[in-house]
């Protein structure tokens, strides 16, 4: 889309300030996407090692035992 269109267009259009795209741009994942990231391999290990059969409500609890405390929404 920004090789068709100009940044100020697209800015304009979906009614951002450039500077803040350009903020946006520049800044790194939050923290909120940080604590994902390291969450997904260990949902990934409680699942790999139940062979694909447990869930999300299944795998919280098992990492509720462990102590990683998360919604079930998070790991679905």
């Amino acid at each position: 889309m920004k090789a068709e269109h100009s940044l100020a267009q697209l800015c304009a259009a979906f009614d951002v300030k450039r500077s803040g795209y350009q903020a946006w741009a520049k800044a790194g994942p939050s923290a909120r996407q940080q604590a994902d990231a390291a969450l997904l391999p260990k949902i990934r290990a409680v699942f790999d090692r139940h062979k694909g059969r447990y869930g999300a409500p299944r795998i919280q609890a098992e990492l509720a035992g462990a102590g990683a405390r998360h919604g079930g929404k998070r790991i679905a």
